[in-house]
């Protein structure tokens, strides 16, 4: 993937303003949210599957903000929602579409600048 690829990717993921999308639950986020993930995987994951790692974190860095705002428990705490992000994931694998092709990628709550 290219430098100016994975920069528009970021753009159009910041776009979204998911933290501000708060009354959507989990699963209207991923009905909304998967079919451009899904394009993304199958266009950028073709043939270097790694390539995804960034698209996939970006996404995730921003899901987490949407949690830290929803949730009352993890209000705040980036690494709380990274933790509340990495259970569902588990419970849930396939709920996003990044999560089942990434799902080796480690999760870091050092992510969370």
């Amino acid at each position: 993937m290219s430098g100016r690829a994975a920069k528009a990717i970021r753009q159009t993921v910041r776009g979204w303003d998911l933290s501000h999308r708060t009354p959507l639950s989990l699963e209207v986020m991923a009905r909304w949210l998967n079919p451009m993930l899904r394009g993304w995987v199958k266009y950028y994951g073709r043939f270097y599957r790694s390539a995804m790692n960034c698209i996939a974190t970006h996404v995730d860095l921003h899901l987490a903000k949407w949690v830290a705002r929803k949730y009352k428990r993890v209000h705040g705490s980036l690494a709380q929602a990274y933790e509340w992000l990495r259970r569902i994931q588990r419970a849930r694998p396939g709920l996003f579409a990044h999560w089942e092709i990434c799902t080796q990628r480690e999760w870091s709550t050092t992510r969370a600048g």
